[in-house]
């Protein structure tokens, strides 16, 4: 029986040894020389660096027109001719009023939002009001200039609607319906003019594009508290610039009011969006003068939002 093991055991270790040095089967041959390969390709492409160009881009929403943004190469210097800044006074309660010493004699409005859910109210989400001179927003109600509302009939095809109703004056409506087509830039238009509201980032700001002359209308900067902001903090400071006829109230209201919608669109979205104060100016402000190209290189133009002078949730 000890003999008949041990030729059992020197066989098996001869077919062993045999196995070893033979040739590997065809197919696994192949196999090792194609997993071979890559391997090699991957460790060169970690030595040499992939090319950006080739990464996949960020995901979009699918079937949405993306931004049709077009290029802004104006290089000129603009300084705004009107500005006013928006304080949140409380939850429900908004009160803008002109930052600029020379606007003193201009009004300041309230923004009142509805505290009860719309299926209880027919209320508007959001009133705007006139404020009479000397009084205070918490006091006033003041005379109702505008109705600012999201539109929640569902309407095909589906993309974020609003409509800001504006009476410029008595017995005179002006309705401007707005659109989101690709869920971001707030579009409408006024008289021939095509307009939008875009984020923008350096600083977390909304910039009111004037998509006709290809020019910046206005901007919107965030506050070091942004939409966090409560009990008299600042939301934000509107910029108005020159040649849209900012001297006019009723061109300060409706730019107000429609960039209430993208404020909002962006808070119910979650982005709660501020500006560091490293970012700011020595007044708590950023700074106001600007070139249209400047501006329209920090757009968000359709991709996942990275804000180097703002914060999100």
């Amino acid at each position: 029986m000890s003999a008949l093991s041990d030729n059992v055991q020197s066989s098996r270790h001869s077919l062993i040894v045999e196995a070893e040095d033979d040739d590997l089967p065809p197919a696994f041959e192949s196999y090792t020389r194609r997993r071979s390969s890559v391997t090699n390709s991957l460790i060169e492409d970690d030595a040499v660096g992939i090319d950006p160009a080739d990464e996949p881009p960020d995901e979009e929403l699918p079937d949405y027109e993306v931004s049709d943004l077009p290029s802004y190469e104006d290089d000129r210097l603009r300084t705004p001719v009107t500005i006013y800044r928006l304080f949140q006074i409380a939850k429900n309660l908004q009160h803008v009023r002109p930052a600029n010493g020379s606007l003193r004699e201009r009004p300041s409005y309230r923004i009142v939002f509805r505290s009860s859910p719309s299926m209880f109210s027919k209320k508007a989400d959001m009133t705007m009001q006139k404020m009479k001179t000397g009084s205070k927003p918490e006091d006033d109600t003041g005379d109702e200039v505008a109705t600012i509302n999201f539109d929640r009939t569902n309407k095909l095809p589906w993309m974020p609607r609003a409509c800001v109703s504006h009476t410029p004056q008595v017995q005179e409506i002006k309705t401007y319906p707005m659109a989101a087509p690709n869920f971001n830039d707030w579009k409408f238009n006024v008289e021939s003019k095509v307009f939008s509201w875009n984020l923008a980032s350096r600083p977390a700001s909304l910039v009111l594009l004037d998509r006709t002359a290809k020019d910046i209308a206005a901007r919107f900067v965030y506050s070091r508290y942004g939409t966090d902001a409560n009990k008299g903090a600042e939301v934000g400071q509107l910029d108005i610039y020159s040649g849209y006829g900012s001297e006019q109230d009723s061109t300060v209201e409706w730019m107000i009011a429609t960039c209430q919608i993208a404020i909002q669109h962006w808070k119910n979205m979650g982005r709660h969006y501020k500006n560091k104060v490293t970012s700011m100016g020595a007044n708590g402000r950023r700074e106001s003068a600007v070139t249209v190209e400047s501006v329209s290189n920090t757009l968000y133009r359709g991709r996942i939002f990275r804000s180097i002078s703002s914060t999100g949730p």
